[in-house]
C-alpha cells in the first residue's frame, strides 16, 4: 500500500501479488485493482474489483462503486 500511495505502481503490483499467494484477500484484490486502473489495465482491474465485491461489507462496496465507474467510463 505504501509503494501504491508513492506512486511506485510497479512495486505496489509485486508486492500485492505476492500477498495474493500467502492470503487471498477482499482488499488486497480491491488495491491491486486500484493499482491496475492507475496503470490503465481497466480490465485486470475490473477482474480484481470484481473479485472483491463478492466478499460483501465495506470493501465489496466499494469495489462495486469502482466497477460501476469503469462500466461509465465506457
Amino acid at each position: 500500500m505504501v509503494s501504491a500511495q508513492l506512486k511506485d505502481y510497479t512495486s505496489a503490483e509485486r508486492d500485492l501479488n505476492r500477498s495474493l499467494r500467502y492470503l487471498d484477500t477482499a482488499y488486497a484484490h480491491y488495491y491491486l485493482g486500484e493499482v491496475y486502473e492507475k496503470q490503465g489495465n481497466v480490465q485486470t482491474a475490473f477482474q480484481h474489483y470484481q473479485t472483491a465485491s463478492q466478499a460483501g461489507g465495506e470493501i465489496a462496496s466499494k469495489a462495486q462503486a469502482r466497477m460501476q465507474g469503469l462500466t461509465n467510463r465506457g
